[in-house]
């Protein structure tokens, strides 16, 4: 469970080692931002390596500075936005350029988060996942070799990508308090 959630954070915070998938904008479109967590979500989750997850009304933050694994993010227009979609909550977190975006569903039991599989050994079914719904621009590097791909889906390009189950990772949590 750790690796899958390093894997999200080194597409949420590196973007340097591994092809991504990231959006010219939050997602979903024509959604209004959220300016707080619900109620319902707000605590504190353990993952099955019991590294903690803790949600309040306006930030979340998973791990601490001294392990392995750390992601604390305000919502902040502009940088971090929370949207409710259907069932789902669709975080989206600016880097330089673009956005990265998970999705999360949560009950009394926990919560559990939704991210792209973009390992090497999944990245071309994911990007053909993806074409097969929106287009996709390539982003290159400095050097001309392929950084990361964009994506512009519409409401509902983005809903055939959840249904799509293109956000195929999972990440369990268990709320503890």
């Amino acid at each position: 469970m750790l690796r899958n959630f390093i894997m999200l954070l080194t597409a949420v915070l590196v973007f340097s080692s591994c092809t991504t998938i990231k959006f010219e904008t939050p997602q979903p479109k024509d959604v209004e931002a959220l300016i707080e967590f619900p109620a319902d979500v707000t605590g504190t989750y353990m993952d099955a390596d019991n590294v903690a997850l803790s949600v309040t009304k306006t930030s979340f933050k998973y791990g601490n500075k001294k392990s392995p694994v750390y992601l604390s993010k305000t919502l902040s227009p502009g940088q971090t936005v929370l949207k409710k979609y259907n069932d789902d909550y669709v975080v989206s977190i600016k880097d330089k350029s673009a956005w990265e975006v998970f999705t999360f569903t949560y009950n009394d039991k926990g919560l559990k988060a939704y991210y792209m599989d973009v390992e090497d050994s999944t990245i071309n079914e994911t990007v053909a996942k993806v074409k097969a719904v929106v287009p996709l621009k390539e982003v290159k590097d400095t050097e001309g070799k392929l950084d990361y791909y964009t994506a512009n889906p519409s409401k509902a390009e983005f809903d055939k990508l959840l249904k799509g189950k293109v956000f195929s990772k999972v990440i369990v949590f268990r709320k503890v308090k």
